[in-house]
């Protein structure tokens, strides 16, 4: 006999949609008191909601929302902005804090005569250089993941050298890469990778060095003429992996010998 545990009341309340009553509420604003309240923006669901849910007066939340507005358009708010504020005793927001990452914040405080003004935070961010080399094996995208390379840094790696170097026919194992890239530090945690500032590849036959000039925003080799050429060394930039040449083909819908008037990647 097999023995159905019936389902108690939390799991067919939470089927139905009805709130869960023990979830604690978060914090409003009392009036009479000064509080501090801190929330972050839910799916769809705007600045003035999010605040207006913690007991704060359309008039208090109009005004120190317009002021914010002239910095930052709200319009890019997404789910996970963080916002923080603190309320005087009769309900009107003294600052008011939105972060829609570690490091682009904005403030909004009042003077003493009740204007408001706000202003993009100074974020102390720390850029550290890294330098990471390797070997490739049978796959050079796979080779960089191998030696702790983000996809973002691997994919401006090979955009350097896009117009010098055919990534789908030159490389063979053995070759080498070589570079040094920025990562973002915040108060001892890093935030992201930045720019590759110095890259090298390198095979048996040549070796390719590509350096980032921030005066004229491009790559440039140890000569310092640009890596910009008129043309691609193929169509597709990167590694992608060369998959249908042009010609007689056997196609595979039709399956039947067809010209094939193009070039597959």
């Amino acid at each position: 006999i097999e023995v159905i545990e019936a389902p108690g009341f939390a799991e067919l309340a939470a089927e139905a949609g009805v709130p869960d009553e023990t979830e604690e509420a978060p914090e409003r604003w009392v009036e009479g008191t000064e509080t501090s309240l801190r929330g972050s923006i839910k799916p769809n669901e705007s600045v003035f909601a999010s605040l207006k849910q913690r007991g704060l007066s359309n008039t208090s939340i109009h005004a120190v929302v317009s002021a914010t507005s002239k910095e930052f358009n709200f319009r890019k708010s997404r789910p996970g902005d963080i916002w923080s504020v603190e309320v005087a005793a009769d309900g009107a927001i003294t600052s008011f804090r939105y972060e829609t990452s570690p490091e682009d914040v904005w403030e909004t405080s009042r003077d003493a005569s009740g204007t408001y003004a706000c202003e993009k935070v100074e974020v102390p961010l720390e850029t550290r250089l890294v330098e990471t080399s390797g070997q490739i094996d049978d796959n050079m995208w796979a080779s960089m993941e191998t030696a702790g390379l983000a996809s973002s840094t691997i994919l401006e790696y090979l955009a350097a050298f896009d117009q010098v170097v055919d990534f789908g026919e030159q490389v063979q194992p053995g070759d080498r890469f070589a570079l040094v890239y920025e990562q973002v530090w915040l108060e001892g945690r890093k935030l992201r990778n930045g720019r590759v500032v110095a890259a090298l590849f390198e095979s048996p036959n040549e070796t390719w060095r590509a350096y980032w000039n921030p005066t004229r925003k491009g790559y440039y080799d140890a000569e310092g003429a640009s890596m910009e050429r008129q043309f691609l060394r193929r169509p597709v930039a990167g590694a992608a992996r060369f998959t249908s040449p042009f010609g007689m083909r056997f196609h595979p819908v039709l399956k039947r010998k067809k010209m094939h008037n193009g070039v597959d990647y």
